[in-house]
């Protein structure tokens, strides 16, 4: 019995001793892909849709800003409604 269990312990520890460097590896390439994702977000992707913010300014009026990557230009606007009959 004690062989038995003797051998399932040495099975144990070299299974954990196989495994531990699978784990350091896909830690690494999970880190490695993380890397590559960011970069690929940040730096090489080319967003060139127009960007469009709700805001408002210190007394309380609602305005929109408007950002263009293509041309870099920015733009604030606001609308003006009238309300009434007639």
């Amino acid at each position: 019995m004690e062989t038995n269990s003797f051998a399932c312990q040495k099975l144990e520890f070299a299974s954990h001793a196989t495994a531990k460097p699978n784990s350091v590896r896909m830690i690494f390439l999970n880190w490695l892909s993380q890397v590559g994702k960011f970069l690929d977000q940040t730096l090489f992707r080319q967003d060139y849709e127009p960007k469009v913010w709700e805001r408002l300014d210190r007394n309380g009026n609602h305005y929109w800003e408007v950002y263009d990557p293509i041309t870099n230009q920015q733009a604030f606007l606001r609308l003006i409604q009238k309300f009434g009959c007639g």
